[in-house]
Parts: structure tokens; sequence; C-alpha cells
């Protein structure tokens, strides 16, 4: 009897649910002031049809849809609601679940709290029912990783993925804001308001797409702004990952979640997606390009009466021009918005960042100012957000849940509530290294605008920024102002390089330090601290450093701190100096030292990327940049300045940028500066003559997008390309066919996989990875099988890693010392390695980089705590001696002659002869820089990494 009553409660459930939806999308085609009247008729006296309509459509006006219930599986969610209301009041983990927030097929959602940080957080729990459902828990997990694949600052943020008490979850950030589509409803969005939102999307969508991640839903309802003005790019319940291929199939109606179907919402469907073609991340362009005409115009560019005429007007009609109907629309702004929304895929925009660096452009040729306009999107605070799941029409109806949204957010600055940000510098190629005067009114930062890096000065709020060592034609850089803000002090390359002091203009330039980077001061300007190693990636220290002080006056110097150390920062009262270094897992960590050494504290102690710290202007935090969180951004912990003790747990401060550094204060602390750092390096590919000894070609770029890949490492078949990637937060190990089609990934976990390189027999690669605590060699074969370690070292860290040409051998090299050759099929613990000589009376290693095909040869890099000593050399293993070649240059590459080498040197290629020691340039790649090459066995192709830079500094008014 029960069983027959659940199953007629279920028929009249799911009947009632299917008239509402009917009349809910029909009721959405019709405008504002025709929904009355329809309603009217279509639900006649049942007031309580009209009711669950019209609660819909206020969630439709207001939805900011999470991340989204796949609806398969809504019906068995609808029936057990509720299931986990048991779990309220207890704790998992460290997360202590308060109350209900909602329910969807695939998770619940419920309000916690995190102990550990003290913050308000949503917790989604896969449901009781489905715990033993292996299939269901796959999908939550793949859900949760799609979306925390994502991490960026405009984003939604994922925190962990977590299993406790056999409950598996997803814990997530809440947002405070408001959807684009109620601050639509309220009124259009002004030209300047429209640039700063979507320049925040576009790098959002960078990302996403960087990492073969398509949003496919692209529209108001599931776009932010948080009442701190920062843009957030939510539901990413539909997303596709690319290199899974695209989607095709049949497209019913409105919003549709079920799989291997189209998805989206057909207004903002691009013609490829409407079609049930298969889509790329250009049908995000065109989505975003519909997004910034409606919130210009208020009116969607593809509007009509029904689904037909919507598809219709999609895929043959083009909307009317915004500078037509508007005047205060500018005409480049409409142009860019013609291009994102152009019917044929191969004349819209081929990249967000193509879009992103347009509206950068017209950002910065205003002559209103956009940078620096002070906008409020946000202006009334809601307790609530509710969210509709769009059901799929095999299935059930819509149904409503709803979400609570209290967000707690840190406060990035001990003096202001609100935070505004703006761009303050935009020329060419990087702007870094900014130190704000301890007034406020000014700044000083290094930029390379002149051809070789100087440091300038500009006023806040001021746009002429004057060269202050412009008559230095060696680089000058890592400038700071000293506590009273009358002397600068900077590292400089001129006369063998060093730490220089001078006035605030630019005058009295003298030197302090032979030798040295990073300086900083100590708070009554008499001394200075220093690292003696340098880095220009903290990924990539290739050397370790240690801190000294100097004595400003005297040139009296003392070392501090005796394992690696860089990059310090003296605190206010000068009671300690933090810094950051190498650990004796490689990991980068904070610690703090007295100034009169000692034994240091440490801030961090963990497998995420932590540099650049910075005291706070009252010394009670610490602040730091850190990829913790996914992107490189700020974070910050509160500290005993006296001690050195940390007083809590590391606190995020989210900035407009999806890779920040550099961090500086006014004196007050209302004022900060940072750089905001755009980075990229993809392979690249030149076809050389070795005859002519000449570039034949342009470039082809082998990779492309917004991602890290590098260390490229031809095939002895010359058809196959391994490297590395930074993507999804991890470092992995790759193969493609030399045109860049057909990528296999080898590795897929958190271990740094690092530097492939095959074997001559083109069956396995050798690379070094941090898996086993620390890095050792690896070998896997090239279908990703039979992954070993091959070395098991002590001392310094096993890096590079490669064969003899013969294969019985493999070279490996450490941290610091000289490389090491051993068998390479017999196990490391049975064997005595041989050790290459080192170089007579010299404290100098080398970095062994290629074997000679030959087998006689090795080529190889100096290497020297002192980033002076540097160059080219070549060992004998008759002579058992080195030749020196060059004191400059980087990875040699042997040709196959076994006489002639190729090199780079930052952004030039050179050739040279070993015989006779002639180098020549043969390429440029300036304002770009180079990451290891490699060559074609044919040695008519040269592969290397071609690394972008595009770094800008933004100030922030804390207020």
């Amino acid at each position: 009897m029960q069983a027959g009553t659940l199953a007629l409660q279920s028929d009249y459930f799911v009947s009632k649910l299917s008239k509402i939806e009917e009349i809910y999308h029909e009721a959405l085609e019709k405008s504002l002031s025709e929904r009355d009247e329809f309603l009217k008729q279509t639900c006649g006296d049942d007031d309580e049809l009209r009711r669950e309509v019209e609660s819909l459509l206020k969630f439709d006006e207001q939805a900011a849809d999470f991340i989204e219930s796949p609806p398969e599986d809504l019906a068995a969610a609808l029936f057990e609601k509720g299931a986990n209301q048991n779990i309220i009041g207890k704790t998992l983990n460290h997360y202590r679940v308060l109350s209900p927030l909602g329910a969807g097929g695939m998770g619940e959602v419920y309000l916690a709290e995190d102990m550990k940080l003290g913050r308000k957080i949503a917790l989604k729990l896969l449901p009781q029912q489905f715990e033993a459902d292996a299939e269901r828990q796959k999908r939550f997990e793949q859900e949760a990783r799609a979306v925390s694949a994502l991490n960026h600052p405009n984003i939604i943020t994922i925190y962990e993925i977590e299993t406790a008490e056999n409950v598996n979850f997803i814990a997530t950030e809440f947002i405070d804001g408001q959807t684009l589509r109620e601050r639509i409803t309220e009124k259009p969005f002004s030209a300047e308001e429209t640039v700063e939102i979507a320049i925040q999307i576009t790098s959002a969508l960078e990302s996403a797409h960087s990492v073969g991640i398509i949003h496919r839903d692209i529209k108001p309802a599931n776009i932010m702004i948080r009442k701190d003005n920062i843009v957030k790019v939510l539901d990413f319940g539909l997303a596709k990952l690319t290199m899974q291929g695209g989607d095709s199939g049949s497209f019913e109606t409105r919003e549709q979640t079920a799989p291997n179907r189209v998805m989206g919402t057909i207004n903002y469907m691009s013609p490829e997606q409407a079609l049930g073609e298969k889509v790329d991340a250009r049908t995000d362009i065109f989505s975003f390009g519909v997004v910034l005409y409606e919130m210009l115009s208020g009116k969607s560019p593809f509007a009509g009466a029904s689904d037909a005429a919507i598809y219709n007007a999609t895929i043959n009609k083009n909307p009317p021009s915004l500078n037509e109907s508007n005047a205060e629309i500018p005409i480049a702004l409409d142009q860019i918005i013609k291009r994102a929304i152009e019917k044929n895929r191969e004349k819209r925009y081929q990249t967000a960042t193509d879009l992103s660096r347009d509206l950068q452009t017209l950002k910065q040729n205003s002559n209103s100012n956009l940078s620096n306009k002070n906008y409020t999107f946000a202006e009334r605070t809601r307790a609530k957000f509710f969210y509709p799941i769009a059901v799929g029409a095999t299935l059930i109806a819509i149904a409503a849940v709803y979400f609570y949204f209290n967000y707690f957010s840190n406060k990035p600055v001990e003096a202001g509530k609100n935070v505004n940000y703006s761009q303050i510098t935009n020329q060419n190629g990087e702007e870094l290294f900014p130190s704000l005067a301890p007034d406020g009114k000014t700044m000083i930062y290094a930029s390379r605008e002149s051809g070789n890096w100087d440091i300038y000065v500009q006023r806040v709020g001021g746009t002429n920024a004057v060269n202050l060592t412009k008559d230095s034609t060696t680089d000058d850089t890592q400038a700071v102002f000293s506590a009273n803000g009358e002397q600068i002090a900077f590292h400089s390359d001129r006369d063998g390089g060093g730490i220089f002091i001078m006035g605030a203009t630019g005058e009295s330039v003298r030197r302090v330090t032979d030798a040295g980077f990073y300086p900083s001061w100590s708070p009554d300007g008499k001394e200075i601290v220093f690292s003696t190693a340098d880095f220009v990636e903290p990924t990539d220290r290739l050397t370790n450093g240690v801190l000294s002080v100097v004595n400003v006056a005297t040139g009296e110097k003392r070392t501090i701190t005796k394992d690696d150390a860089v990059q310090p920062s003296w605190s206010p009262t000068g009671a300690r100096i933090a810094y950051w270094g190498l650990n004796e897992a490689s990991e980068r960590d904070i610690k703090t030292v007295s100034p009169n050494g000692g034994e240091p504290v440490s801030v961090t102690s963990d497998a995420f990327l932590d540099f650049n710290p910075v005291w706070s202007p009252d010394g009670k935090y610490l602040y730091f940049s850190s990829n913790r969180g996914g992107s490189m951004n700020f974070w910050r912990i509160a500290i005993d300045e006296k001690t050195g003790k940390t007083l809590g747990q590391p606190e995020s401060i989210t900035t407009p940028s999806q890779f920040s550094q550099h961090l500086t204060f006014s004196r007050d602390g209302k004022l900060f500066a940072f750089s905001q750092v755009n980075k990229s390096a993809n392979i690249v590919k030149y076809d050389f003559n070795p005859v002519s000894e000449k570039i034949v070609d342009k470039p082809i770029e082998i990779t492309q997008g917004a991602k890290i890949d590098r260390n490229p490492d031809v095939s002895p078949d010359g058809e196959f390309i391994a490297f590395d990637a930074i993507r999804d937060k991890q470092e992995d190990i790759f193969v493609m066919r030399r045109d860049g089609s057909n990528i296999r990934q080898l590795t897929n976990d958190i271990n740094k996989d690092r530097a492939p390189r095959w074997s001559p027999d083109g069956k396995k690669l050798v690379f070094y990875s941090d898996r086993s605590g620390r890095y050792e060699g690896w070998t896997i074969n090239a279908d990703g099988s039979n992954l070993k370690q091959i070395t098991n070292t002590e001392g310094d860290n096993m890096l590079l890693n490669f064969w003899s040409p013969d294969g019985k051998n493999l070279l490996g090299n450490f941290g610091e010392g000289f490389p090491i050759i051993f068998e390479s099929d017999k196990k490391f613990t049975e064997q005595t390695p041989q050790t290459l000589p080192p170089f007579e009376n010299s404290k100098d290693w080398i970095m062994a980089f290629d074997w000679s095909s030959d087998g006689k040869q090795i080529a190889a890099m100096k290497m020297s705590n002192n980033p002076n000593i540097k160059g080219i050399l070549v060992y004998d293993f008759v002579s058992r001696k080195y030749t020196e070649l060059t004191d400059y240059g980087e990875t040699p590459v042997w040709l196959n002659d076994n006489r002639r080498l190729i090199f780079f040197d930052s952004d030039k290629v050179f050739l040279i002869d070993s015989a006779t020691k002639k180098a020549k340039e043969i390429l440029s790649v300036a304002p770009n820089d180079l990451q290891n090459m490699t060559i074609s066995p044919d040695n008519r192709s040269i592969y290397f990494a071609l690394r972008k830079t595009e770094a800008d500094i933004w100030l922030a008014n804390a207020e």
C-alpha cells in the first residue's frame, strides 16, 4: 500500500513539475511587460501553479548556478530530500557542518565552518544513497577536479576534495555580491564598467582554456561581482575537457545538462553550439560577447518569441550596432563585441588572450582613464541567493534549490575595509620590483623599455615615469627605498655587479658590495641585507645563496645564514629578517632569522611554492606570494616580530591577478603596490640549415596557449617531442608528435616531473622527479608504462639526466657538484658511479647537458654561486680535461658533426665551433626569453621553449 501511494505521489509530483517547467520556459521567452498577462491566461485560477512559476522566474533573475548537478540524478535527490540531515553538527575533518543550504542530484550543499581558518564555507556532499555507487562517486570527483583545476582569482574557489566518516565532499568558498543578471536588470553598465568586468572575465577564460576546459554556459547568471569588485565566474557544471574531444548531439531547449548533449542556455549559445556541432574555446568567446552586448544595452542581441526564433537570430541575423543606438559606447568597444559574436568562428577571436589584449589596449588608450575608474557594483547586501537546477526534457521538470551566502573575507591590509585596484603602468614588456616611498607619493620600479633594465620613478597617480639610471648601459633592477625615503638601494650589473645606492632622484650612485641581489634596508638606514644568489623563476633555482648584511658606511659584511636563503625583507623594528629558500626536499618555504644570525624560525613548511616575503608596516603580519590557493597570489600570516613565531594559519589575499609578486607598502599601510605577471612558455620550432648555419624560415608554434610547456627533447627518429609542462597545478611529462598533434600525458600526479630525455632506442624516457621525497632519476616507457626510480643518492638532489649514445650509461647532474656516470641496466645500489673530475683550483661546478654522438665529449655549462661566473665548456673523455668555450650561455647541444654546438643566452641563440671557439648569433627572440633547446637528429630543426612575460604594476588603495 505504501509503495503504491508513493508511486502515485511520484507520478503527481513529476506531472506537476512538468507543467511548471512548460509554463516557466514559455514565460522566459516573454518580455517583462508581457509576462503578467501570459501567466493570467496559462495559470487561470491555479494560484499555487502561478506562485511556483513566479518563484522560478525570480530565481532565474537572481541565479548564479553554483556547481550544477546532472539532471538524470535529480529525481532521486528530490525524493531522498534530507538524506544527510543527521550530519548537521558533525565535524568532517576540520569543517563543522552548520545547516543545510540545498540539494542536487550529485550532491547536497551545507553551510559549514572552517575551524582552522575561522571562515564560513560551503560543503557539497555526495548523498548517502550514492556512497556505494562507484560510478556516481567517480563523477562526483570528476566534477570537483574540473572546477578545482581552475583555481583563479576570477573563478569560484574549490578549497579541497576530501573524504571523512565515509562521506565524500567538496569544500568551496562563499560569494557575497551580485550577479550580472541582477545588475543588468537594474540598469545597463557603462562602457568603463563593462571593460573593467570584461578584463577579469577574460582572465578567467584564459585560465580555463589553458588547461583544456571550456565552460559552455557563459551567461549573466553565472557571473558574480563581489562587494570588493572582484568578478567571479561560476558553474563549471557544464564544462568539458577539450583534450577529451568536443561534444555533439541533439539540442533540446533552454538549459541542459544531460551527458553527451550540447549544453548551455540558448540566448548565449554560439551558432556551432546551437547546431550541435563540435565546440571549442571559441564558443565561450561568443557567449561572452553576447553577455557584453547585454551589459551595455540591457537587451539580448539574439532575441525571439520562441526557441526557434532565437536559433534563427543566432545563426542568421546580426544584431543592431551598439554605437548607433548609444553614441556613448566607444566604437572600439563596439567593434570588439562584434568580433566576439562573429558567427563564423574562424573570423571570431581565436583565443581569450587575443580578446583580453584588445580590451587591455582599449582600457589603456581610453581618455576616460578606465584603469582608475572607481565603480561600485554591489550596492546592497543579500543574505540569500537562489539557484535553479535545470532538468533535461527526458527526465523531470525544474526544481529549485537555494543557497545562503555569508562570505567571510580577509582584510588585505590593516588600514582598510574597501580596496580599490588600479593599473598604474602599461609599458610594453615587464615592469617589476615596485617600491613605494614611505609617504606613498612616489614609486620606483624596473623596466627594460629602453633596451636594458633601468630603474624608473613615477608619481603615484601620475603617468610620466623618469629613468633614474639612463646613463647605465647594463641592467639595474631590484630597487628599494630606504625607510626615510631619501636613498635607493638596488642591484646593478655595472662594473662586475653588486649592490649600489643612490639618492631618491638618481644622484650620487656608489657601490656598496661587489656582489649581491635583492637588497633590503635596516629601519635605521645604516645596514643593508642582501642575498648572494639571484633567480628568475622561483621554480627554477640552480644555485643556492646565503644572506649577508653590509654596513653602508664602512662596507663591513657579515653572513647571517648557512642554508639556502634569497629575497630578504627586514622587519619594521629591525628585530627579524624574513627570506625564503629551498629545504632538503627542494620545497620553497619562508623563514625568519635574527640580523645577528643564529637559528632560523620557519614560517611555512609545506609542499606549496612560497616566496617573496614582505613585512606589514606595523610588523604584525608577514605577507608572501604562494600558489597554495591555485594561482600565485598573496597570503599573510600573523607573526611575533621579535621571535618570528607564527600566531595563526596563512590567510589568502585575493588580487585581480593570476600571478602576483613584489608586494610593497606605504608606511601607513593604506597603499600597496605589486606586479601582476602573465607568463607563458610554449614549444617553438625553427628550421635550420646546418651548412649555411642560418635560420631559414619563420617560427612555428608547436604548442599554444597561456600555459607553461618547457624542456623539449626530440626522439631519435625525429618524429616525437617529449616535454614537461606545468598544468592543473602539476608538473608532468608529455609526449607529442613533432607538429604538436597527438599529445599524450605520461605522468599525472602532484609530484614534480621534469626534463625528459629520450633513450637512444626511443623506447624510454629518463627524467628527474621528487616523487621519492627528494629529486632522483626516474625512467618511464614511451607509452607511459613501467615507471621506475633509477638513482638513490645522498646529499644534493639529482637533477638533469640523459643517456650515452649507445644507451649503456646514464649521466646524472647534482644541484651542486660534478656529474656522475652510471650503468643504465644495473641497480644503482649495486654499482659505483664514475664522477667527472672537478676543475683545477676552482670552487665552480658544471651542469652537463649533452653527449656527443661519438661518445667522446660532454657539453656542459659552468655553474657557480657567483652569477657572474658562467659559460659553455666541453669535457673530453680521452684527455679528461675541460675546454672553456665562452663566458656566457646555457644549455649547449651538439650538432651531429661532434664539433659544433648551439646554445642560448637570454634571448639569443648562438652557434659555436668547439675547435676554433668562434661563436656567432643565429637567432634573437627579444623581448622574449628562451628555455632549454634541442635539435633534431638531422640538425634541420631547432626546438626550444619560448618564454613570454608581460608584467604591469597595480596599486591598491585601502580606505
